[in-house]
């Protein structure tokens, strides 16, 4: 690296190690080797800062885009569930019709899964082509924001088709407990006028008995709640779905904030770094300080060391800071300075 260095001199080996062999072995051989010329330490590619951060980041984006789809297909699937049996509960005197006109119970049953199938294809096609072409846009984002020198996008096929297939199921697994309820109806039953829901009053209605005095305005809704249980209690699932979705979203934007502040205003509140490729004496700071030009300038001391336990290495840095350092925070795992 003459044009670096003035000189012909190197400080730093990258190796390939070939599938299959022993990298521990090689990497132990090399260090045998190159041990006469000093070894300030070795980072395999798992350990090496830049690649670790990003595998980590990574990792996090694929858990996020595992837990929010599922997230959405859920409250999907009790959507489509308490659409369908409703339309099959107020199209019973149609499902009669059908049945006395010799329609089997099969045909009724794959009429009314066809919603729910025609809902899930739909919606998949739709959720599919965007999820494409949005992912140009992050990944784009992301490239840029990490300064990566160059990006390859590619039609996965295989994941795209996976993402399809998920879109899908959930609606029909929804849709097949209605369309086999109205399966079963009997011509005879379903073409009948339904009778009226017997009024009776509420359980809650006999230790509270302020809630009998209550206005109609109020104890009707109250009443129709407790009355039809099963969709009450998909609603309110379908409700509290819903609600997770918005606060996991905050409590992500919130997690990050916390810790850009905790990283960027109690560890590390220095506004810049400057690193020599030499020690310099500690007095350089109190020199620098005396030039009027900084308000706050402090010495650390970077060293690199590898730390063993449990015969395992760890390559990393440890810094060294004066005793009373206000710009280098530190603080314990319970959050104490």
């Amino acid at each position: 690296m003459t044009w670096i260095t003035g000189g012909s001199s190197i400080n730093e080996f990258c190796v390939i190690v070939d599938k299959g062999a022993d990298r521990a072995l090689v990497i132990k051989e090399v260090e045998n080797i190159l041990e006469p010329y000093g070894i300030v330490g070795v980072v395999p590619a798992e350990e090496q800062p830049s690649n670790a951060a990003l595998k980590i980041d990574l990792q996090e984006m694929g858990s996020m885009a595992q837990v929010f789809p599922m997230l959405f297909l859920v409250v999907g699937a009790l959507v489509t569930y308490v659409m369908l049996t409703r339309i099959v509960y107020k199209e019973s005197s149609q499902i009669g019709m059908m049945r006395a006109l010799g329609y089997s119970r099969r045909e009724v049953l794959l009429y009314y899964l066809s919603f729910a199938l025609i809902i899930g294809v739909v919606g998949a096609v739709a959720g599919t082509l965007a999820g494409y072409f949005l992912s140009e846009v992050v990944t784009g984002i992301y490239v840029k924001t990490l300064a990566l020198p160059f990006t390859s996008i590619g039609m996965p096929w295989m994941l795209m088709a996976e993402g399809f297939f998920l879109g899908i199921i959930p609606c029909v697994i929804a849709g097949i407990l209605p369309a086999y309820t109205a399966s079963r109806l009997n011509p005879a039953e379903a073409m009948r006028t339904p009778a009226p829901t017997r009024g009776r009053k509420l359980l809650l209605e006999r230790p509270f008995h302020f809630l009998t005095r209550l206005s109609h305005l109020w104890k009707i809704p109250l009443r129709n709640i407790f009355r039809n249980r099963l969709r009450s209690l998909y609603t309110l699932l379908g409700v509290a779905l819903g609600i997770s979705l918005i606060l996991v979203s905050f409590a992500f934007m919130d997690s990050i904030n916390s810790f850009m502040a905790l990283q960027f205003e109690n560890i590390q509140k220095y506004d810049a770094q400057i690193t020599f490729a030499q020690p310099q004496p500690e007095t350089m700071a109190s020199e620098v300080l005396s030039e009027g030009m900084y308000e706050k300038v402090e010495p650390v001391l970077q060293v690199p060391v590898t730390l063993e336990h449990e015969g395992k290495n760890y390559t990393t840095m440890a810094i060294g800071l004066s005793p009373e350092a206000e710009l280098y925070g530190l603080y314990s795992s319970s959050g104490e300075r």
